[in-house]
């Protein structure tokens, strides 16, 4: 879960616990260095997330918000780690270390003027 903490907005973490609490992940492949998952909802959203075989970690989700925004990990990611994460009988990051490494911060879109 760290090495998506230091990849997202702290807004994208809560919306992100929310679906887990919700129950909406489906882990459907586990591995030892990662997991690939549904998010079921309005749409369902695949998402892979892992470390490669040298240790560099990876995420991918193909909902519009991860492409948008350059690759910063979006609520579904989150989603995801958290639920790989307490697959393993990891706690959930408590609220000092979201806000902690939560460093990324996404501007807000600017007014289009006539």
């Amino acid at each position: 879960m760290r090495f998506v903490l230091e990849n997202m907005e702290k807004d994208v973490y809560y919306l992100g616990l929310q679906i887990a609490n919700e129950n909406k992940v489906v882990l459907n492949r586990i591995r030892n260095n990662g997991c690939a998952a549904i998010i079921k909802g309005g749409n369902n959203y695949s998402v892979d997330l892992g470390f490669t075989r040298i240790g560099v970690p990876y995420f991918d989700c193909i909902c519009r918000y991860y492409y948008e925004q350059q690759h910063l990990a979006c609520k579904h990611i989150v989603a995801t780690a958290l639920m790989y994460d307490r697959h393993r009988n990891i706690p959930d990051p408590d609220d000092n270390m979201v806000k902690s490494s939560c460093t990324t911060t996404i501007a807000p879109p600017q007014e289009k003027r006539p």
